[in-house]
């Protein structure tokens, strides 16, 4: 109703009398207006040669690859929560479901994970590699065969290719720079000896009463506890949805809002040493700035924990948007100018910063921040008396920003990770019942081993105790959870892809088994496979762990969840091929098999998800 809309009315009547008024304005400026589109065109005329030029370096040459042209996905991204998100908000709220609510904004779109090897084979490139033009100028080569991998791994580094990364993470150890002038090394050496030597207390790493499996035993108990207490508030939901036939094995309930408690409340503890319960609370409570937050507050984890979680998904999410948009061929400056993904990310980081910063203040004497906070590499020339110090006045903690930016990794790093990486477990153990059984079987059989030397012991000593804990010889022990685990690592590796810089030249020697293969089927790549392939420097080398876990010519029946295959010696000779990276002379056994990835940009805490991930499963 045109007439009930006096701002539109007016709009459209400014519209006719503007041009008139501003006419003489128009023809002063129409020449300079003239000069910025000619420029305009100039500029793009020289980015679309440097990209052809870039194609060209690819695709010919010493390089020779199958190269392809990429292109952003979208402008814009809003953040829209899945099911598994509101079933995690109907898991804050006590139960309530609210999977049927509606969804307005706009979802990322499925990505290319499980395309990679069937684009791989029908490019048909040497080690079944082929090249991406990024952008305008930047090169990306994509491989998923040991041979590569291993080369590449060994001769890059991660910087550019995780810039993205740094609205987050900063200058943390997964993103600081390692090149010359850079604090890389320092860091991951302060950050290694924290994780691995900075435990409280005398006991070692293989102490029954270590701090570690201390922590991860605590971890598994609240699982089995908030797993319980949800299927309890459900089962009146649970029964409906069954049409009372009590057959309640058929519904589903998503254990990963459960799993990234137990997993945030194993991390923080053992990263604080602050003994404290990360259980949801009744309602969420909303962050409000540092002004706002009284002293109390700004200690209380648990008050954090809910916005926190909610703020991880979102930058997840976002993160992989900027990468896929057309905001990643522009300048950062533009990015944080311009786009509205940036001003969500400033936003959503209040809340991640904040736990981080409740993390830091509680770490106690001897815990792994506690040790970081009075390292050099750490910022530590701004603490004084070995504490963080506190202004009563502002209602500010002083915490260097090397400090925050750690935190927010290794937060991030043993949560995420750990609550990903049981999530498909227990997926992969639910549609395979059998191997289910048979895991539970060896579990119960050395549980009661324990039990049984743990009483005839306490016997000896005349004590009592029933509290056993699950340690690292109960679990050296469980061979079959142990392929479980490492099977499940192969199919869905926690990171699906790693990115390098390649530092130098690399030279890859002809396929010559896929020469043979492809030969008479197709000639052009059957003469790229005959000469020898030569990656250009400073080129980003896209290594695909999945396509890698998943590739058949090295892997018998590489998409079926086979445990077996890491246990049963006929098998092991069927997966031969990726027992080595690609060199008949080599002897390091499983290296096509890199969950964590490999080389010295590797995952510094898979040592700790080692025995955190076994004894909570």
């Amino acid at each position: 109703d045109y007439n009930n809309h006096d701002g539109l009315r007016h709009t459209y009547s400014s519209f006719f009398v503007v041009p008139f008024l501003t006419s003489a304005a128009i023809s002063a400026i129409f020449p300079f207006l003239c000069f910025l589109v000619a420029l305009a065109s100039i500029i793009l005329c020289f980015l679309l040669i440097q990209r052809r030029r870039t194609y060209l370096k690819l695709s010919s040459g010493k390089c020779n690859l199958p190269t392809v042209l990429w292109r952003p996905r979208f402008l814009n991204y809003e953040y829209a929560p899945s099911n598994n998100d509101k079933n995690n908000d109907a898991f804050q709220n006590n139960g309530n479901n609210g999977s049927k609510c509606q969804m307005n904004k706009e979802k990322l779109p499925s990505s290319n994970i499980t395309n990679i090897l069937p684009r791989m084979e029908r490019l048909n490139g040497p080690y079944g590699m082929y090249a991406t033009v990024y952008g305008w100028k930047t090169r990306v080569i994509h491989m998923a065969h040991p041979l590569p991998v291993r080369a590449v791994l060994d001769v890059s580094r991660k910087d550019p290719g995780y810039d993205h990364f740094e609205n987050m993470f900063g200058e943390g150890v997964f993103t600081a720079y390692a090149g010359e002038g850079g604090t890389w090394r320092a860091k991951r050496a302060s950050v290694v000896h924290a994780l691995m030597k900075g435990f409280g207390g005398s006991h070692s790493n293989d102490s029954e009463k270590s701090k570690l499996i201390i922590e991860a035993n605590r971890a598994a108990e609240e699982f089995g506890t908030l797993l319980q207490n949800t299927m309890d508030s459900n089962k009146v939901e649970m029964q409906d949805n069954a049409n009372h036939d009590d057959n309640f094995e058929t519904n589903s309930l998503n254990v990963v809002p459960i799993l990234q408690r137990c997993t945030i409340g194993f991390i923080y503890r053992y990263l604080t040493h602050h003994d404290v319960e990360l259980y949801p609370s009744h309602k969420n409570t909303p962050l409000v700035t540092n002004s706002q937050q009284s002293k109390s507050q700004q200690h209380n984890p648990s008050q954090l924990l809910d916005a926190y979680l909610q703020a991880i998904t979102t930058m997840r999410m976002l993160i992989l948007a900027q990468a896929r948009s057309i905001w990643f061929l522009l300048p950062r400056w533009i990015y944080k100018l311009f786009s509205p993904m940036y001003r969500t990310e400033i936003k959503t980081m209040k809340h991640i910063n904040a736990f981080a910063q409740c993390a830091i203040r509680n770490a106690q004497s001897g815990s792994p921040l506690h040790f970081l906070i009075n390292r050099k590499s750490h910022g530590n020339s701004d603490v004084k008396n070995n504490q963080i110090n506190y202004n009563e006045n502002d209602n500010k903690y002083k915490i260097p920003k090397e400090m925050m930016d750690e935190a927010i990794t290794l937060l991030f790093a043993g949560q995420d990770t750990g609550a990903a990486t049981l999530s498909w477990t227990l997926h992969l153990l639910s549609l395979h019942p059998e191997i289910q059984n048979n895991m539970v079987k060896e579990i119960c059989s050395i549980y009661k081993q324990e039990i049984q030397s743990k009483s005839q012991q306490q016997e000896k000593n005349n004590s009592s105790s029933d509290n056993i804990l699950i340690t690292r010889q109960m679990i050296g022990k469980m061979t079959y959870l142990d392929a479980v685990l490492k099977e499940s690592m192969r199919l869905y590796p926690v990171a699906p892809f790693v990115v390098r810089k390649l530092t130098q030249d690399l030279s890859l020697p002809p396929d010559k088994r896929q020469n043979v293969a492809t030969q008479s089927k197709d000639p052009i790549s059957a003469q790229r496979n005959i000469q020898s392939t030569t990656i250009p420097k400073d080129s980003l080398a896209c290594v695909w762990i999945y396509g890698l876990h998943r590739n058949p010519q090295l892997w018998h029946k590489p998409n079926d969840f086979l445990p077996q295959r890491w246990l049963d010696p006929k098998l092991k000779e069927l997966d031969r091929n990726a027992q080595h990276l690609g060199s008949p002379s080599s002897t390091s056994n499983g290296s096509a098999y890199i969950p964590f990835a490999t080389g010295p940009r590797n995952c510094i805490g898979q040592s700790l998800a080692h025995v955190m991930l076994r004894i909570i499963l």
